[in-house]
Formats: C-alpha cells, structure tokens, sequence
C-alpha cells in the first residue's frame, strides 16, 4: 500500500503541476466527505482567461473603441480587469456600458469596482455590475467623459451565477 507521500508525489506532473486525474475532481475541504462526487465544499473549478468586453453608451453611439480584458474566475468568485480605449466617441454619451465574461448573480446595480481614465486626467469613477453586464460611471450624475484618445482602465470582482 502506498503511502500520503507517495500518493501525493503521484500526482505531480513533470513540469511541478499537481493534477487531478479525475475529470471535475477537485480539492475537498470536508474531512468528513468520503464520497467520490463534488459536493458544496469541494474546489473544483479555477479558471483564468481573455475576453473582449462590448461597449455601448448610455445614450447616442459610439464610432470607435478598443478593449481589452482578463479573468480569474475561482468558484462563483470573478476578479477582472480591463481598459477601454475611446478611439472616436461619435454621438455616445451618458454612463459606459460593457458585457462581462460571465453572468453575475442576481444583482441590481452593486458598486463592486473602479475605473480609472488613465491617459488625460487620471479621474477615478465607479463600477456598477447589473444583470447585463457593467456600466463605468460617476456617483453624482451617471456619465463618465466621452472624448477621444481617453482611457479607461477598471478592475472589478462580482460573483458569478453556476
């Protein structure tokens, strides 16, 4: 029979990964679990990437945009982080809007992030995640400054639906 360190050196890959050989396996914090399938205290889903955020206005319609954005998602737990860059504001206006990489929870307008435009000014504004997505805006009148050229960098954690 083997023994915990040898069990545990099994499980290390050539490269210093631990890897679980079971397909959603997963580390399980319930000493008293003896079961084989994910309950409610096993870890079993950890998840970093990319996504492109969409952006639209509150109000009028943006020409031009660049954007850019990453995840960690750890369980329902999602910490992002992105920029937004207004290449040609067009007729936009009002609050800026964006999709998330996943859906949040439930929720109605929870200030759970900020932003920075960080290429003119330096002005900090609020993160808003709602059901559709998030929207950068201010606290006191809802826009954020629609110019060309400016930048908006935000970092955002919200908890994600299953």
């Amino acid at each position: 029979m083997a023994t915990n360190a040898q069990y545990l050196a099994s499980l290390v890959n050539s490269s210093g990964n631990i890897v679980v050989p079971v397909a959603n396996a997963g580390i399980v914090f319930n000493n008293t679990n003896t079961t084989a399938s994910p309950t409610s205290t096993t870890q079993n889903d950890y998840e970093i990437g990319v996504w492109t955020p969409t952006i639209t206005s509150g109000s009028g319609t943006i020409t031009s945009y660049t954007s850019s954005g990453t995840y960690t998602k750890i369980g329902r737990n999602v910490f992002i982080t992105g920029t937004v860059t207004l290449t040609n504001v067009g007729s936009a206006s009002g609050v800026l809007a964006s999709t998330l990489p996943f859906t949040p929870l439930n929720i109605s307008q929870n200030e759970l992030g900020m932003s920075r435009e960080a290429s003119q000014t330096g002005y900090f504004w609020y993160c808003f995640v709602y059901s559709g997505g998030f929207q950068i805006r201010s606290q006191t009148n809802g826009g954020i400054t629609w110019t060309n050229n400016y930048q908006y960098d935000f970092s955002i954690t919200y908890v994600a639906t299953f």
